[in-house]
Formats: C-alpha cells, structure tokens, sequence
C-alpha cells in the first residue's frame, strides 16, 4: 500500500492495517481497490503471527533472507540473518532487531533512506 502512496501502518503482529491518518471518505473506493491489489499480489492469508502454520513461517522466513541477498546484490550492507529459530522468536517476541534492509553500520539512517530501499527489493504481503 505504501508504494501507491497510502500512508499505512501494518501490526504484522495482530494481522491489520491502520491508516494513522485517516483518508477522505472519497477516497474509500480507491482504499479497497489498491488493498485488494496487494492482496491479489501477496496473498489474503491475514492470519496473525500468532496463528501462523510452519510453512507460514518459514515462508516469510525465505523471503527476509531473499531480500537480505538480494540487498548485497545491489551493493547494500546488511547484517546476516538470524537462524529461523531466531527470527521466528524474535518477532513474536515483539524483540526482533534483524531487518534485512538495514544498514548495521548506519542505526540512524533515516526513513526516507530505509524505504528506498524497498524500491530494489521488495518484501512480503505487507508492502503491497
């Protein structure tokens, strides 16, 4: 949703999607078709991470060290994932520090530097 311009916050945690911000009542019909086009793309599992099966996990799992390839493909430095058992405890936990699109060496980078980082290699469901 953010790369269609909606300024939108995801609780990967709780499965949702809130719009810090509001959006006009116009534009309600645009809301709905630009999410049902990220979920045609990614997929409408909206399960919370509580609930997610195995191969839910190691999916998403896959798919944060493709990006963190992907990332040193394209000159980027990034830290080296986490084991999956660690991943996987660390974002229930709340207390996951590994991005696979952060800069180990630049904690301070800022968000305008971050996400355009997203425009090389996209991630999962939650950026659709």
């Amino acid at each position: 949703m953010k790369d269609r311009g909606w300024d939108v916050t995801v609780d990967v945690r709780e499965g949702s999607m809130e719009f810090p911000n509001g959006y006009h009542e116009d534009q309600a019909e645009a809301v709905e078709r630009d999410r049902e086009a990220c979920f045609d793309q990614f997929g409408d599992d909206n399960v919370p991470l509580s609930e997610m099966s195995d191969e839910q996990w190691r999916d998403e799992y896959d798919t944060a060290v493709a990006v963190s390839e992907c990332m040193v493909e394209h000159g980027h430095n990034v830290a080296e994932p986490p084991s999956f058992e660690v991943f996987k405890e660390g974002v229930l936990s709340g207390t996951s520090d590994w991005d696979p699109r952060a800069d180990p060496d630049n904690p301070d980078m800022s968000s305008e530097e971050h996400y355009s980082r997203y425009e090389d290699c996209p991630f999962s469901k939650f950026e659709g």
